[in-house]
């Protein structure tokens, strides 16, 4: 099978195992936004953030690094996932007792064992490092099945509580704890049948200190974007109180659909980013490129779609109850494109080894997002914080862009970019003044936006390009790239 092919194979296995994720975990949400109180669904949705932020503290970029070595050395595997797999086992087990530490500090008695015995199952991150393997050898069957059991279970257990009309904040996060635990230990067993991973250290100390030395910037970044990510959310629960935080979770919560797309492509893509860059450095440029054009291609028109629907598209999801949440949505869909962008050069800093200057844009980008928050939010709310997430998203995605093109003189921008991102930013912008209009007058725009894409960066089919007028030294150039 071609390269090609696997990561086309890989991607819309990803892509597809995430989404029924996504609409199962949104489903649960849309349940809890109309059966709780604001107040207790502002607190469910700050604990599954913070066990986010600290699920990736516990990785640290270890299984980014593990795989990008792992793919230019393979003999090197064992030893990498056994310095891996211990890491996130210590690390694990001291992000459960910052998560008990907050809980007992934070919340109220009835509630305080429930939420520490959730953040118990932090250490079992660990058994994700099996994911190392199906990540480089592309095989994401196992991964998906994994995903989707952990959350049929999360569905079927909130049902049950919800049925049984005992539904809580703390019962809901030890259901979503408990099938995170079921999700890592089945994609480890799964992994094990075929690649056998030693459960301790089987490095040499200075083997695993040198790997960490070069996780460590990619960490220290990730964990720096996840706090100017979610940095807002900790400051509007402390200056704005639980309500404010939940009418701005909610239509965050909505970003996960299309965060899906680049998180499950560069899955399938960062190895082979990684190896072009190692071993055929004319073949990187292209590649990259190509990249950046088709999340742009996918980027553009979910925005372009959303920012006219944000009414339609939050009610829908969560009742009227949560009407005055659209035009916050409005905002943070607009960071859509920024968000594709970022991802990627994110990915192609580390696939350069240039891991200390994503450190460095990350560091910038939480200081510049803090900033901006405690700034905004007093003015303006949610709205303010909203905000701060487009400006940030989008000078980060800008400058990864600049120093990837300094590293390598490879840029992913062109002029092609104008039409499809003029026709996107008119639409939004008139959106947003002309409320009320009927939704069919909308729908055609994101078509709009990806054909005059497609046309532009020449991703249509060469046959479909060279009927259209004007469109042949598209097709050529197309082909050529």
């Amino acid at each position: 099978m071609s390269t090609r092919r696997r990561l086309l194979e890989g991607s819309a296995i990803q892509i597809a195992a995430r989404i029924v994720t996504a609409i199962v975990g949104f489903s649960v949400l849309a349940l809890l936004s109309r059966r709780l109180p604001k107040a207790d669904f502002g607190v469910y949705t700050f604990y599954v953030t913070l066990f986010y932020i600290l699920s990736t503290a516990v990785d640290f970029g270890v299984s980014g690094i593990a795989a990008r070595e792992i793919a230019a050395a393979p003999e090197r595997a064992s030893r990498l996932l056994s310095s891996a797999f211990t890491f996130k086992l210590i690390t694990g087990t001291l992000a459960t007792g910052l998560a008990i530490a907050l809980a007992l500090a934070l919340e109220p008695p009835g509630w305080r064992w429930m939420i520490c015995l959730a953040a118990a199952y932090l250490p079992t991150h660990a058994f994700q490092t099996a994911s190392v393997v199906l990540q480089v050898e592309t095989r994401f069957l196992p991964n998906a099945f994994s995903m989707l059991l952990g959350t049929l279970v999360f569905l079927v257990w909130v049902l049950v509580l919800t049925i049984t009309e005992r539904l809580q904040p703390g019962r809901i996060l030890i259901a979503f704890a408990a099938t995170h635990v079921l999700s890592h230990v089945t994609t480890w067993l799964l992994v094990r049948r075929s690649t056998p991973i030693a459960p301790w250290l089987a490095a040499t100390w200075r083997e695993t200190i040198a790997f960490l030395r070069e996780a460590a910037p990619w960490g220290v970044s990730s964990l720096l974007t996840i706090g100017y990510y979610y940095a807002d959310m900790f400051l509007l629960r402390l200056m704005k109180g639980e309500v404010e935080l939940a009418l701005y979770n909610a239509p965050y919560r909505i970003m996960n659909f299309p965060l899906l797309v680049p998180a499950s492509i560069l899955l399938a893509t960062f190895p082979v980013l990684s190896r072009l860059y190692v071993q055929d450095r004319e073949a990187f440029g292209p590649f990259y490129r190509r990249l950046f054009h088709g999340l742009m291609l996918l980027a553009l028109p979910i925005a372009a779609a959303a920012v006219p629907l944000r009414n339609e598209i939050v009610t829908l999801a969560y009742s009227d109850r949560f009407a005055e949440s659209a035009d916050c949505f409005g905002i943070l869909i607009a960071t859509v494109p920024a968000l594709f962008a970022g991802q990627l050069m994110i990915h192609g800093l580390i696939a350069i080894h240039r891991q200390s200057l994503a450190l460095a844009l990350t560091a910038a980008g939480l200081v510049g997002n803090v900033l901006l928050n405690l700034w905004l939010i007093p003015i303006y709310g949610r709205h303010g914080a909203a905000a701060a997430t487009l400006a940030t998203e989008t000078l980060i995605a800008i400058g990864a862009a600049l120093f990837i093109h300094r590293a390598t003189r490879v840029s992913p921008f062109s002029s092609r970019l104008l039409w499809p991102g003029l026709i996107a930013g008119v639409v939004a912008a008139v959106a947003w003044s002309v409320q009320g209009q009927s939704i069919w007058l909308w729908l055609p725009v994101p078509i709009l936006v990806f054909l005059v894409g497609a046309f532009r960066f020449g991703d249509l089919p060469p046959e479909i390009l060279g009927r259209l007028p004007f469109a042949r030294s598209r097709a050529d150039e197309g082909m050529k790239s």
